[in-house]
């Protein structure tokens, strides 16, 4: 149908010059979803479909369980022919570290949301690359499950500065310890601080979000919070540990309001916010 915007070829035969020919035909011209899982396609599909010029209007492009490589990564993050793209899902296709490196060097993929690269290899080299990625400003969901990534993945994510609106990351599968959950955390943090703080930098609304200890411990930490007037930490899971970080945070100091409502800081802890030196523009 010339209307169709869905195309799933999951329960059909499907080759390389099946899909050669689907790249090459007029009547996909108002596709938005390809899914094409389990066919074994080689590099040479996703060769086609980034040499096409019949998909102008793809958003979602889902190849899981097929062959295409990091040559076929390469093809389809340079292509200019695929400008709504906003969600490429490859997971099982034999995805290293330079297929992760050709999707952070593009410069094609500014309105990608979601990226799935589950059951690859990518790696701690791989997911390097994709911290630094050029394009991924607005990038939301990361699944990255099954890549053999260690703590050193992590913690270079967690410093990346490219990827301000990337709050899902699913590393679950990977060799990560405390050290990585930790740092996965501190990442998320900071991306929530950058998401929600006001224009100008006053308030700041992180309520009810799961926060809990290692998580105050980044906004204690976080110096864009130095003007901060406003701080709503209310339905969190904050121990009396997460309040003696805050109080001792030398970037928290104009705050005027702190809301600890609802978590689990104590007496201890709110003895330690009344008296901490750096708090005292408290208005208690």
């Amino acid at each position: 149908s010339r209307d169709c915007q869905t195309l799933d070829f999951s329960y059909a035969r499907f080759s390389d010059d099946a899909m050669q020919a689907l790249a090459k035909s007029r009547s996909v011209k108002q596709v938005r979803r390809l899914i094409i899982t389990g066919k074994k396609l080689t590099a040479i599909s996703a060769q086609a479909l980034a040499e096409s010029n019949c998909l102008p209007n793809l958003e979602s492009l889902k190849l899981y369980k097929n062959k295409i490589g990091d040559e076929g990564v390469k093809y389809l993050a340079e292509t200019e022919k695929l400008p709504n793209i906003k969600t490429l899902r490859f997971a099982w296709n034999d995805i290293g570290p330079e297929g992760a490196r050709s999707l952070a060097d593009s410069s094609q993929l500014g309105g990608l949301i979601s990226l799935v690269l589950s059951d690859n290899q990518i790696g701690d080299e791989g997911l390097k690359y994709l911290a630094e990625a050029k394009s991924f400003s607005n990038l939301e969901i990361m699944d990255l499950r099954k890549n053999q990534i260690t703590d050193e993945g992590a913690k270079a994510l967690s410093k990346s500065k490219c990827l301000p609106k990337l709050q899902t990351v699913d590393l679950t599968g990977n060799a990560l310890t405390e050290v990585g959950l930790n740092a996965m955390a501190e990442f998320k943090v900071f991306n929530l601080i950058r998401a929600r703080i006001g224009e100008e930098g006053t308030k700041l609304d992180l309520s009810n979000l799961g926060i809990g200890d290692v998580e105050c411990k980044c906004i204690a930490e976080c110096e864009e919070l130095k003007d901060l007037t406003h701080l709503y930490l209310e339905l969190n899971k904050i121990t009396e540990k997460g309040a003696e970080l805050l109080a001792e945070s030398k970037f928290l100091q104009s705050l005027t309001l702190l809301s600890l409502d609802r978590n689990k800081v104590g007496d201890p802890g709110f003895v330690s916010i009344i008296k901490s030196p750096s708090l005292q523009n408290l208005q208690v």
